[in-house]
């Protein structure tokens, strides 16, 4: 591990540890200050918000599939053309479906049909995408690819396997909060609605995928300029701030929900980057 990663991780985990000393103290305060679960942002964000980390997953399903070697054989090749394929058609539904679904003041009747239509526009504009972009860094490419399907697989998987049984509370459920408002580090037991998986974020989480377009420069020639890596990274990090403030603004989350479910997505983003030995890329 080098110098530069050491200095990133320490200030990372600081940065994480005091954060969530000051929530764990005032995450009850914070809420009652911001909840207004008929705010425009937050219920803008609400049914947004998770989009550019299913974005994330549908390219890089394009990405594996079209990268994917044809020289191993029938039987191996015909299970990623259905492996990705699947994966592929399902981000882009669930990308189509959701923010309509979550949109108030949409037609019930017209969402299948509007879903459909943008999720094959996401699919369509991947595989183009993909095609286009493996003739130069193929390799490059299909690292990426694989962090990037997985980061968003993983995440899904580690939020629902913690919030499901930890049972905490939604600050929007609440009839009154002093008394009913549970510690984020006091797990309540198994809930019997949706109402009580608040810790930790999974919005927050998926959001955070986002953090995988700092992987842009290491496929995308054009973009390795310390310019562009700046700029990936103020615009991934702004969204996943945004994100979790507007779950604490409809009352979803407390604050420390969603600072440790985007830290979950953060954690397994860099784990998974190290573990395909993926460094930045040389800036020009």
């Amino acid at each position: 591990m080098d110098i530069r990663l050491k200095k990133s991780t320490v200030w990372y985990t600081a940065g994480f540890l005091l954060l969530l000393a000051i929530f764990t103290v005032s995450d009850l305060a914070i809420s009652k200050k911001l909840f207004d679960i008929k705010n425009p942002f937050g219920n803008m964000l609400a049914a947004f918000g998770e989009t550019p980390g299913f974005l994330v997953g549908i390219f890089s399903a394009a990405a594996l599939l079209t990268t994917r070697n044809r020289a191993k054989g029938t039987v191996l090749n015909l299970v990623q053309i259905i492996g990705f394929g699947l994966l592929l058609v399902g981000f882009s539904a669930v990308a189509g479906f959701k923010p309509l679904s979550d949109l108030r003041s949409w037609q019930q009747s017209a969402i299948p049909q509007t879903a459909g239509a943008v999720g094959l526009f996401y699919a369509v504009l991947a595989l183009i995408l993909a095609i286009h972009l493996r003739k130069h860094e193929k390799t490059a490419l299909r690292s990426a690819a694989a962090v990037g399907i997985l980061l968003l697989i993983l995440t899904i998987i580690l939020v629902n396997s913690i919030k499901i049984p930890w049972g905490r509370m939604r600050m929007r459920s609440m009839d009154d909060p002093d008394s009913q408002f549970t510690r984020w580090f006091l797990p309540q037991g198994m809930g019997d609605s949706e109402e009580y998986k608040s810790f930790p974020s999974g919005h927050s989480s998926t959001a955070a995928v986002i953090i995988w377009i700092t992987l842009i420069p290491t496929f995308v020639p054009r973009f390795r300029t310390k310019k562009a890596n700046i700029l990936l990274h103020v615009i991934a990090y702004c969204w996943i701030v945004a994100v979790m403030l507007s779950r604490i603004i409809v009352g979803a989350h407390f604050a420390s929900d969603t600072l440790v479910g985007a830290a979950i997505t953060v954690c397994c983003f860099y784990i998974l980057k190290r573990a395909f030995h993926i460094r930045p890329a040389a800036y020009s």
